[in-house]
């Protein structure tokens, strides 16, 4: 009848626990004891087949390269797509500064009537609004060219971006002082 502790010295002897006397005993008793080495057998087989399964579980190294490039791929397209929201945005903030700059150009300059006499001294003006990021127009700025306001609204559209990129944490400030 084979014991636990008899396991226990097959199991030691199979992970090379066992002090050289030991070992040469146990294998002495193998030699004459059928149901040990038997049991040794059986030991050795499970080893082997738990070893093939745990094998058997393990990604090989294409599988890990197949998933870490789909991973990448999705990163890189979600990283995209945020890029173009926020530059759609931004020329989107612009556009609506340029439209209510239209608009309340429109609107200062009232209701059209015939001029009773022409003046060549007749001065027109360019209104750009300004506006918050809630689009709330917090300030008009007058030009007496159609260049002056473009350029106006241009730069004021670069500075809004560069506004929003500071406060996405898109920039980093290295010095404070130009």
């Amino acid at each position: 009848m084979i014991t636990d502790t008899d396991i226990d010295l097959l199991e030691m002897l199979l992970d090379g626990e066992l002090s050289c006397e030991q070992e040469q005993a146990l294998r002495a008793r193998l030699a004459e004891d059928a149901p040990l080495a038997r049991a040794l057998r059986e030991l050795q087989q499970q080893r082997r087949l738990r070893e093939e399964y745990y094998a058997s579980l393990e990604a090989d190294e294409a599988a890990c390269s197949r998933v870490y490039d789909a991973v990448m791929r999705s990163v890189r397209r979600h990283d995209a797509a945020v890029r173009v929201r926020r530059a759609l945005a931004v020329c989107a903030a612009a556009a609506a500064c340029l439209a209510a700059g239209v608009f309340i150009a429109h609107i200062s300059a009232g209701p059209r009537r015939a001029p009773d006499r022409v003046s060549v001294s007749q001065q027109v003006f360019y209104n750009v609004a300004i506006t918050d990021e809630n689009g709330s127009v917090i300030a008009v700025q007058q030009f007496d060219s159609l260049e002056k306001a473009r350029r106006f609204s241009e730069d004021l559209a670069r500075w809004q971006e560069n506004q929003q990129r500071i406060r996405n944490g898109l920039v980093t400030v290295r010095a404070t002082s130009f």
